[in-house]
């Protein structure tokens, strides 16, 4: 049986914590994966950042279930469980089960930092927002007894006080496989951008951070030499900083890739810089070929559509392979939206297209518009994965989104890319 708080008498020697990153068990956890085969697998940085900055002398055991779902509950004295939206409800059962055999549970990560009367339901304690000065203090409470129902961050993290995350913890087969690697790194935090389907502004700000760039060069040397990718939700958000980071990655010759705004390909100074220092892959959120659902989610200031094939044939002609992500269900999107980006991704040889069903996520502005609007029709969280149909189009039913997608990802994974975009385009022809 777990021991109480007051057998440790306020200390947290020997405390026993179990830090879970959960995974998906689902019926619809296939169809994720169908969408995202061309996808690198690299951990989540959240709880290996939370294990960096956990206070000496807990005995602490990390489990990230996209290794596979753990069976073995253990007997810790304290569970802490992050995920996302489509992890709510994995997140939920365990710790349902911890709490019936009464062990504490706090619960993290974005979902629940916009969900907190949902969460409270199934945790001691709720972390609202980013969590690394808040974990030392939430288990410092805890074995003083005074574990407060809710922790909530009140100013953004200096990310020149985090340590190198325990990457090492999370290390299992996922990442050793041909699509996995350990080697994930975050050099920013924030997006400068206010798109309506995202939450990132308001889980990490707008005011974009960034961190010393011989902290970025250390822990990118305590890594193997194979490729790196920067988890960053936009490289070049600070283009100052990130003609710098590209300027010190040079010398090392090593291959990497990132998420960047297509603003990249516009800057040539900077597409340039970044080749030079190694850049083999970028993913950038292309959303719509349709100006108009640009403008809608308040991404036409960032991606400018008569633009999209000029940009990305400059980032071909460099050798920078493409991981095009689209979305598909936007408000001005009818049923010929799914032949029109089957059409974009061959005519422009994008090499790994990643096709989305619009989702309103909690923490978007998007979802508090679907909600305001009642047009959310399903909330089961296993569902918010980026492959299901959850509310109510404008321009075509549920249904037909949901057919149109699958159809769209069949035909898309008929083929094998990185192939000639001549052949692409040929290929295009009768698909639909």
């Amino acid at each position: 049986m777990a021991s109480t708080i007051s057998d440790r008498g306020g200390s947290v020697a020997g405390l026993k914590v179990r830090m879970i990153q959960t995974g998906t068990d689902n019926e619809y956890s296939r169809g994720l994966a169908e969408a995202n085969s061309h996808r690198l697998i690299t951990p989540m940085l959240a709880i290996p950042y939370l294990a960096a900055v956990t206070l000496a002398g807990v005995d602490l055991e990390v489990i990230d279930e996209q290794n596979g779902l753990m069976d073995d509950q253990g007997s810790p004295d304290l569970v802490a469980i992050s995920g996302m939206t489509m992890h709510a409800n994995r997140m939920y059962a365990l710790a349902d089960a911890y709490r019936e055999r009464g062990i504490p549970v706090v619960l993290g990560g974005v979902h629940v930092s916009f969900m907190l009367d949902e969460a409270r339901k199934h945790a001691d304690a709720v972390a609202i927002g980013e969590a690394e000065f808040l974990w030392p203090r939430m288990l410092d409470d805890f074995a003083r007894g005074k574990l407060e129902p809710v922790y909530s961050s009140t100013e953004p993290v200096d990310l020149s006080l985090i340590p190198r995350p325990r990457l090492d913890l999370v290390d299992g087969p996922a990442y050793r496989g041909r699509m996995g690697s350990l080697n994930a790194l975050m050099a920013t935090r924030g997006c400068p951008h206010d798109c309506d389907f995202c939450c990132v502004k308001k889980m990490f700000g707008r005011n974009f951070r960034t961190r010393p760039l011989d902290s970025v060069m250390d822990e990118l040397g305590a890594m193997d030499e194979s490729f790196v990718l920067f988890a960053d939700d936009n490289i070049i958000g600070n283009p100052g900083y990130a003609r710098q980071l590209f300027q010190r990655l040079k010398p090392l010759g090593r291959s990497w890739g990132a998420q960047a705004s297509i603003q990249l390909a516009e800057n040539q100074e900077l597409l340039d810089l970044a080749v030079d220092a190694g850049l083999k892959s970028v993913f950038l959120g292309i959303e719509s070929v349709d100006p108009e659902n640009l403008v809608a989610m308040r991404k036409a200031g960032v991606n400018n559509a008569s633009h999209y094939a000029e940009n990305l044939k400059r980032l071909h002609d460099k050798g920078v392979m493409v991981f095009g992500s689209f979305i598909v269900g936007l408000d001005h999107d009818d049923e010929s939206v799914f032949e029109n980006v089957y059409e974009f991704i061959m005519r422009n040889g994008i090499d790994f297209p990643l096709v989305n069903v619009l989702t309103p996520f909690p923490g978007t502005d998007l979802y508090q518009a679907m909600e305001a609007s009642g047009r959310i029709v399903d909330r089961n969280w296993d569902r918010y994965n980026l492959t299901q149909a959850v509310f109510t189009p404008a321009r075509m039913s549920a249904d037909e989104l949901q057919f149109g997608y699958d159809s769209l990802i069949r035909e898309l994974n008929r083929h094998a890319f990185r192939g000639n975009p001549a052949e692409r385009q040929r290929l295009s022809v009768d698909a639909f």
